[in-house]
């Protein structure tokens, strides 16, 4: 979807950026302090670790909205 996510872990913000364009599009916020993202261009998920809330939310691509939470414990990056 040429689209690059950005995660501030200095609070709850996950930005996305049009990769034709180079500007934000959207802004999503999640549990607590995203560190880190990885993608599944199959299914156009998102999944972003909370490091601080022991969870992974799971973003869906399409509404940048979160769909579900995994707990997988302490401090996931």
């Amino acid at each position: 979807t040429n689209k690059i996510y950005v995660a501030s872990n200095n609070d709850t913000t996950v930005f996305v950026i049009d990769g034709v364009l180079n500007i934000v599009i959207d802004v999503f916020f999640i549990f607590l302090f995203p560190a880190g993202i990885a993608v599944n261009t199959i299914t156009n998920q998102i999944y972003v670790t909370n490091s601080v809330g022991k969870i992974v939310s799971v973003v869906d691509g399409f509404t940048n909205k979160v769909v579900a939470e995994i707990m997988v414990g302490e401090t996931p990056f």
